[in-house]
């Protein structure tokens, strides 16, 4: 009898002060099927680091000793391929744009945690694991452009950003952290072009309001003009920059309307999430192309430290 192969389970290392806050997130992970444990603070959780390295790191912004922030930047420092979720409280949106930049893979506000928790480590693990033996031979490559046309299909997402990844690892164009920050960019702009752009969701909030964003989404991809619009992606890559160019065909936005991520308040930063990811992620984002067309620029940070 042969029996199927299972996925390895992913491990998450939780680090919360709050016993109550710490047992109701490690819940959460064990039936969604990760292994999950916790430790207390900072301290304990680089202990760990170096002990049963996990695959994602969930953390606290303010505890005692070490903080959340002190946190991101050891972990960049020492373990650069571990990716790391900020947990933040209510009026700690600015600091999450800080601990963006410093590393933090995403964020997820407290009182948003029972409903975000467990997608926003999904998506960030699906860009982050399954590196693939295809390095070696895209290790050749200096410089590429290519285009891609999707349909309105969001599981074509992970594995388009999983193969752009791919080419920027195999010419170590950046290194671990900032791979993952390139790949959660590209998936939240991908993800917004369909739903937000294409299928125009979320952009009139009392039409329809009688249906849940699934039901909405599921209705739109099969009516028109909705189901007919498609995103186009172009990636170009030279030695010393990379850039992608996302358009979709819905009706647009200004990208002068939302603040920077350290500019915003709590407001802004529900409004614009996924642009707050962007922008902290990349080193240049504009709209050269249009209201419907997004530049995302990333580059090849030449210090001697990376060199």
């Amino acid at each position: 009898m042969h029996l199927a192969k299972r996925d390895p389970v992913s491990r998450v290392l939780v680090v919360e002060d709050s016993p109550a806050q710490a047992r109701e997130m490690q819940e959460l992970l064990e039936e969604a099927g990760y292994l999950a444990e916790s430790v207390h603070d900072g301290d304990g959780a680089l202990a760990r680091l170096h002990a049963v390295p996990p695959d994602i790191i969930v953390t606290d912004l303010v505890m005692a000793g070490m903080s959340g922030l002190d946190l991101i930047e050891a972990v960049r420092r020492d373990f650069a391929s571990v990716p790391i979720v900020l947990v933040t409280a209510y009026g700690s949106e600015r600091i999450a744009g800080q601990a963006l930049r410093a590393g933090a893979a995403g964020y997820v506000p407290k009182r948003d945690v029972p409903e975000d928790l467990v997608p926003t480590l999904k998506s960030i693990l699906d860009i982050a694991l399954g590196r693939s033996a295809q390095r070696k031979a895209l290790g050749c490559l200096t410089r590429m452009e290519a285009v891609f046309s999707l349909e309105n299909d969001t599981s074509l997402v992970a594995p388009l950003v999983r193969h752009l990844e791919e080419i920027l690892a195999s010419t170590r164009f950046c290194d671990p952290s900032d791979l993952i920050h390139v790949g959660v960019a590209l998936r939240e702009a991908l993800v917004n072009a369909i739903e937000r752009g294409n299928l125009e969701i979320g952009r009139d909030r009392h039409e329809d309001a009688d249906l849940s964003r699934r039901d909405l989404i599921e209705r739109r991809l099969h009516e028109s003009p909705y189901r007919d619009r498609h995103v186009y992606l172009t990636a170009r890559l030279s030695p010393n920059e990379v850039s992608y160019v996302i358009r979709d065909e819905g009706p647009g936005f200004d990208l002068a309307t939302f603040p920077q991520p350290e500019e915003s308040d709590e407001y802004s930063w529900k409004r614009g999430r996924g642009l707050h990811l962007i922008r902290a992620f990349m080193d240049e984002v504009s709209q050269e192309e249009g209201r419907n067309a997004l530049t995302l620029v990333k580059r090849r940070d030449l210090s001697p430290a990376h060199a």
